[in-house]
Order: C-alpha cells, then structure tokens, then sequence
C-alpha cells in the first residue's frame, strides 16, 4: 500500500528533478518513481466487519468511534436509532483493535468479508453487456463520454462547466434543454458522485442522460420531462475524490483538499449551510464525517452552492444520488419534525419508488432523512430545500441494500439494471410533482 509518507516522498523528489535535473538516468528515475508510486492501493487483508447494535448506549459508542476517524476505521454503513447492522471496512493493521473495542461494549460481530481485494477485482471485470454502461470509467472518459452525447445530440444538449475542484479539475455538467425559452420552465438539477467511493451513483447519472437524449422522442414520460423542465445533470460532483478513487485509495469518501494536522478532505454532504455542523458530523478532521472548517469550505460544494443560489428562482427540482441502502428520502435530516410540505414529497416519493421498485423488484424505503436513515446536518438536500426553498429536494440512496449484495464494490453487471429502476423512478417523479 502506498503511504501519505510515500507520496510526499515522491513529490519532493519531483521537484528536486525539476530543478535540478540534468541527464536522462535522473529523468528515468522520476519516471520509475512515478510508475510504482501510480497503482492504486492495494486491500488485500482488509475485512468487513458487520456489528449489531442491541440498544441506544451501543448506538453512541459507534457513533462516537465514527465521529473519532480512527486510523484503518472506516464506516460503511451508520449507526441508527433503528438498530440496523453497521458494516465496517477495517485495515490488518486496526483489526485486532476494533475487535477489542467491540468485545470491551458488548457489541456482538461477524466478519462478512475476509477479503475486500477479492471484491474489488470482481468490480473491476467488464460486464457481458457491451457499450459505455459495461463497466465503470475514470473522470476523463466521464466527461469525454457527456461531450460526445452533447454533441450528437446538440439541437437539445450541451456541455458547461460549474467551475474547477481544488486540484484543477473541471466540474462538467451537461444542460438538457427542449426549446430555447429556458425562463419558461423550471430547472431540475441533479448530481452523482458526492462521495467518492459510491461509483454506482456516477455510472447511474450517465444511463440515464443517455436515456434521456435518446428517447426524448419516443418515450412519452421523457417527452414529459424536457417539455416541463431544463434539466442540468453534474455527473461528478466530487471530482479529486472520485479520480483518487480510481488512482489511490478505492475507498476514498471525501474532498482532497489538505487539512491542518496532514490529513486530507472534508465530507462534501456535510459542507453545505444549513444547520452546519449539527448532529451527524465531526470536527476531527481525519473522521470521514468531517464537516470542513466552514461552510462551503470545499471548493466543489462552493461551485454548485453558487450555480444553484444564483438560479434559486427557477429551481423545482434536486436530487442528490448516493449508494448505498435503497432510500428515497426528503427533508429533514436536521431535524425528525415533518416539514409542513411532507404530503407533497410523499406523495412523489411514493410515484418514485413503485415505478422503481415495478422494473425488477427491488425494494425501496422512503421518508423523511432523519427517520429513514440517521440524523444528520449540512447536507445538500436540507440546503436546497431550507435555503433555495426547493420543496422537492431528495437524496437517493442506490442500490445495494446491504455490503452482502455489494456494498459500495457493486459488481458492473449491476449498472444497467440500477440506471432501468433508477429512471423510471426519476420520471414517475417528475410526473407527481
């Protein structure tokens, strides 16, 4: 595995050769350096340990541990009010520890993967299906793809940017658009990608803008969509965390910009103004809950804040795809109080999930955030709907439901039929808003 340590090693190198570099045998060093400093972390050893909270005092040790970022502990699933299962990914080297913590609080384990490498490589085969959703893609073959869609389907599409990540890295967007008088229709935006690790959520925002461009006229529920409203897709909202995904540590979460004690990131769902810092988060900034030093700390969540403050009029429609658990949730998660406008989001939330849950069976919960999954604060849906007063603002929680089905290394055989449900739940609810 490649340390931080490592890393910064190879960077002072760089800039040392950069200097002073004087013939090929020091340039083919770097090059060296480069190449074995390039492969993407290795999880051979790593287990996943799924623990089963009996009361609430064994909710507040675990959620103490998550909100704690301890090295080589990393939360995959969160402590609920509801007792659900907690999965834990953890490093060799934390093993023997979160054991001891779990066997000290009386928290009964299992271990359900002895080997997440074993996992991963299965998510890096291709599918049998052919085409772009046969497999998952790096950022740049991302924006290459919604390029070449836009283009060839130019009389409604086009490309834009929301701005660049902390690192550089352009944050397209593409804007799908039935007729020029856009001020005569609301705006339904919607992103994948706001952490890292769920690649299930990108590849998910890519069928379906292809659907969407390719069945406009055909599918009448579709014709529906882009009669009533210009829809603006960011595919990755994350982009350095996604990238490093794919370059680094597969599971990455957060932001990659540095932190004052050598860590790296902010969660980018608990870094948006609206009860900022609140329940659900941590002021560590190792814990993969950190929320950030302020609001809109995150140059990426600061881009999109922008784009949707400034079109705050015209805004109807948001939805922020994550994996993974099968939840369809709205507003609140600050708080469990029902938002006076609940019957109205139910209402869609229940178009939603029967349109999906009819294409191959899979089942759905929906409901407040609070309720449906856990407290938590400085999100983007309590954001857009407490600030930008977008009443339908939902967080979609993908497929699978547990880390026995997939976790967030869901198999790619699984992206076409996860785009099929997720669409047609999307068009049942834009049909009940």
């Amino acid at each position: 595995m490649v340390t931080l340590r490592a890393l910064n090693t190879l960077r002072s190198y760089y800039r040392y050769f950069q200097v002073n570099m004087r013939g090929a045998r020091e340039f083919a060093l770097v090059l060296l350096f480069a190449f074995v400093f390039s492969e993407p972390d290795s999880f051979e050893g790593h287990k996943l340990y799924r623990t089963f909270p009996k009361n609430k005092d064994d909710v507040k040790f675990l959620d103490n541990l998550l909100k704690s970022g301890e090295d080589g502990i990393d939360f995959w699933t969160y402590p609920t009010d509801s007792l659900d299962p907690v999965e834990i990914h953890v490093e060799p080297i934390a093993i023997q520890k979160l054991e001891g913590l779990l066997n000290g609080a009386g928290i009964s384990f299992q271990v359900s993967q002895e080997d997440v490498q074993h996992a991963i490589k299965k998510e890096q085969a291709t599918s049998r299906a052919s085409g772009f959703d046969s497999k998952y893609h790096k950022l740049r073959e991302i924006h290459s793809e919604i390029r070449a869609l836009a283009s060839r389907h130019s009389d409604v599409a086009g490309t834009f940017s929301l701005g660049n990540s902390y690192e550089g890295r352009e944050q397209l967007a593409i804007k799908i658009l039935k007729g020029s008088a856009a001020s005569k229709k609301g705006l339904f935006f919607f992103n994948c990608g706001i952490h890292a690790r769920e690649w299930i959520s990108p590849a998910t925002c890519m069928y379906m803008i292809r659907q969407m461009l390719e069945t406009r006229n055909s599918n009448a529920d579709v014709r529906f969509m882009l009669d009533n409203y210009e829809w603006v897709i960011l595919p990755v909202l994350n982009v350095d965390g996604y990238e490093y995904t794919h370059t680094g540590n597969r599971m990455w979460r957060k932001t990659r910009r540095p932190n004052k004690d050598g860590s790296y990131g902010a969660d980018p769902n608990r870094n948006f103004n609206y009860h900022f810092a609140g329940v659900g988060t941590s002021q560590r900034p190792n814990s993969d809950i950190y929320t950030g030093e302020r609001p809109f700390s995150e140059t990426v969540t600061y881009n999109v804040g922008k784009y949707l403050y400034e079109r705050r009029y015209e805004l109807k429609g948001y939805i922020d795809f994550h994996a993974y658990s099968q939840l369809w949730m709205s507003p609140w998660g600050y708080t469990k109080a029902y938002p006076p406008e609940y019957a109205r989001m139910k209402k869609a939330m229940q178009a939603a999930v029967k349109a999906l849950t009819n294409v191959h069976g899979t089942s759905y919960k929906y409901g407040p955030a609070a309720i449906t999954i856990y407290p938590t604060t400085g999100d983007t849906t309590d954001w857009t709907f407490g600030v930008l007063g977008v009443v339908h603002s939902y967080c979609v929680e993908l497929r699978p439901k547990t880390y026995g089905q997939g976790g967030f290394i869901l198999p790619p055989d699984k992206i076409i039929p996860v785009g099929q449900e997720t669409f047609a739940g999307l068009k049942a609810l834009t049909r009940n808003m």
